[in-house]
């Protein structure tokens, strides 16, 4: 409200990155979900005509061999819909999802212009047989590809490594909370979106013949595995 009514913006990078204030937070673990008003949506996927292979209008969706893309509905931890969609990939080994963009659109990323690659994703690992409560068979890179065709690759955990998911216990009666709650929690684990901003010049950094200032391609590389995550939200944000 501060910022909203009062135009004071001091908290803004709370929201935007909890990180940055690490030093006055307690010491716990968190989540955040953050989008400005000046974010441009490049990719969403609660129209009804999105699928993988076009998750948004002027642009192609690619899969490798392995993997499964799918527009699916985010669940609650009673495997109920929560009311918004997301790109689920799930993975046996590596692989990789490629958007490709018919029309390359500007970012505004410059020296003087900190433009940031922005999304949400959720860990499903649990979804897969055999997976605890973390993941720690996979990682993500992030490739971007600019106008002229040039590619460069980051690794996201070189901004923030995926959270592993939060248990929760409703009761404190332990072993014996399934007993009492009528069904009502089937898992302890819910998986939730968890926002990354990543400065689109961090790309021309690794490859200075990268120019961030005009995209054309995003790739989500999935390496190692077996892994699943949903994705939401992709564009780009001040």
């Amino acid at each position: 409200m501060e910022a909203t009514l009062k135009g004071d913006d001091e908290y803004e990078p709370l929201f935007e990155d909890y990180r940055s204030a690490g030093a006055y937070l307690p010491a716990t673990r968190y989540v955040s979900r953050y989008e400005s008003g000046a974010f441009n949506a490049l990719a969403r996927f609660d129209d009804e005509n999105a699928v993988p292979e076009t998750p948004g209008e002027g642009v192609a969706g690619t899969s490798s061999t392995g993997v499964t893309a799918e527009v699916a509905e985010a669940l609650d931890r009673q495997r109920h819909g929560k009311g918004t969609h997301g790109l689920s990939l799930q993975w046996a080994a590596n692989g990789k999802y490629t958007m490709t963009w018919a029309n390359v659109f500007a970012t505004g990323a410059s020296a003087n212009d900190q433009a940031v690659l922005s999304f949400a994703m959720a860990d499903l690992s649990l979804d897969l047989s055999g997976q605890d409560e973390a993941h720690d068979a996979w990682d993500i890179r992030i490739g971007l590809t600019d106008a002229s065709g040039t590619y460069a690759e980051l690794s996201l955990a070189d901004f923030a490594s995926p959270q592993p998911l939060f248990r929760a216990s409703i009761t404190r009666l332990g072993p014996l909370e399934p007993l009492v709650d009528d069904g009502k929690y089937r898992e302890p684990y819910e998986p939730v979106f968890q926002t990354y901003r990543l400065p689109l010049n961090a790309w021309a950094e690794a490859n200075p013949a990268f120019a961030p200032d005009a995209i054309g391609g995003l790739s989500f590389v999935l390496v190692g595995g077996p892994g699943k995550v949903m994705l939401d939200d992709i564009g780009i944000g001040p």
